[in-house]
């Protein structure tokens, strides 16, 4: 028969179990909330993609000439071009871990960081700098997909 201290350990091992799951349990839980909340940012673009898409679909026959399926190839291409680097690239696009979750805009991310900074120091600055070249770097691709969207709708 165990004896008394045997039995308080393991009741405080179960209790330290427990406290373990739950934790793991409200990590989950934030962690799915927050990939619902990406989703529900997305939402808008991927819907407008979606009606790009069909616009195109319901323009090409798949009778048509080769040349108009490759333009329309060339201008998706050019879309994923504009839009695919402003979804991951906030530092070394080249040791970015794609398993690891990225904020949207993760470049525009840093304006969170300005307000703990001091207006007058020189780090304020420079993460200022940086966000509004951040800022004309994202219009621009967004000004640009859609102009190649734009063209994609007229040629199709």
């Amino acid at each position: 028969m165990p004896s008394l201290l045997d039995i308080r350990r393991r009741i405080r091992a179960v209790k330290s179990t427990q406290q373990i799951t739950k934790a793991m349990k409200m990590v989950a839980a934030s962690r799915l909330r927050r990939a619902q909340e990406r989703i529900q940012q997305a939402r808008p673009f991927a819907t407008e993609m979606l009606r790009v898409l069909n616009s195109l679909a319901s323009r090409v026959d798949p009778s048509a000439p080769t040349g108009q399926i490759e333009a329309i190839n060339r201008g998706l291409m050019r879309l994923s071009r504009l839009l695919v680097p402003l979804g991951y690239t906030s530092g070394d696009r080249f040791t970015h871990d794609l398993a690891l979750p990225i904020p949207p805009l993760a470049g525009l991310q840093r304006a969170r960081e300005l307000t703990k900074l001091d207006p007058d120091s020189d780090d304020y600055k420079f993460a200022r700098a940086a966000l509004v070249r951040e800022r004309n770097r994202s219009v621009h691709a967004f000004d640009s997909a859609i102009s190649a969207a734009d063209d994609l709708l007229e040629r199709s």
